[in-house]
């Protein structure tokens, strides 16, 4: 174990956020999926109240901007989140697509794409985003234990040494992360209550 000696604090982040994702990647997306409609809604209501003055009633109340950018970003968060929250499907498409295109890119990176994670090509690519996105939206569960073991068995395989590490890896942690989904090793929870559960 030699190599554990040269692991630098980059390669230490990618092992441990590629170990993470890999083995809670579903955890994550629906804390993700929560979190989007508020982080959006959040966004657009410090927007608007840097477009809009304070309404002259709210004025005469004493709410001075920066309150009024306080109100408007909890309110338009909470909107976001509700509307998220009943629009499933836009809150799990869109997280989709990301996943889908990190997928894509972890996998052409380790079969030896010099392209960086973030770039936009090859159109593959692309598709492969798309075909995230739909792939959640017919099957939410295991379209994104899939890719998550998969982007996640990509960052800690960067920190390894060894070529056939990042298959070895998704093949340890994507049945492992459906068997813990199932709810098997949960001794204090019922099958029935995680599945009905919903964030």
């Amino acid at each position: 174990m030699e190599w554990l000696g040269e692991v630098n604090g980059v390669e230490a982040a990618l092992l441990g956020a590629g170990t993470l994702l890999a083995f809670f990647g579903w955890e994550l997306f629906r804390l993700a999926r929560v979190t989007a409609g508020a982080a959006a809604g959040g966004l657009i209501g410090w927007v608007i109240s840097g477009i809009f003055e304070v309404p002259e009633g709210l004025v005469e109340r004493g709410v001075d901007p920066a309150l009024w950018t306080i109100i408007m970003i909890g309110l338009c968060g909470a909107v976001g989140f509700l509307l998220l929250r009943l629009i499933r499907s836009l809150g799990s498409f869109l997280p989709g697509v990301v996943l889908g295109f990190f997928s894509a890119r972890g996998v052409l990176h380790w079969l030896g794409s010099e392209e960086k994670w973030w770039s936009l090509a090859p159109p593959e690519v692309l598709l492969a985003a798309v075909a995230g996105g739909a792939a959640v939206l017919m099957s939410e569960k295991i379209a994104v234990i899939v890719m998550t073991a998969a982007i996640g068995s990509c960052l800690a395989g960067e920190a390894l040494p060894w070529r056939w590490s990042v298959p070895l890896f998704f093949a340890l942690s994507a049945p492992l992360q459906w068997w813990v989904q199932a709810g098997r090793p949960w001794p204090f929870r019922r099958r029935k209550e995680r599945d009905d559960e919903d964030y």
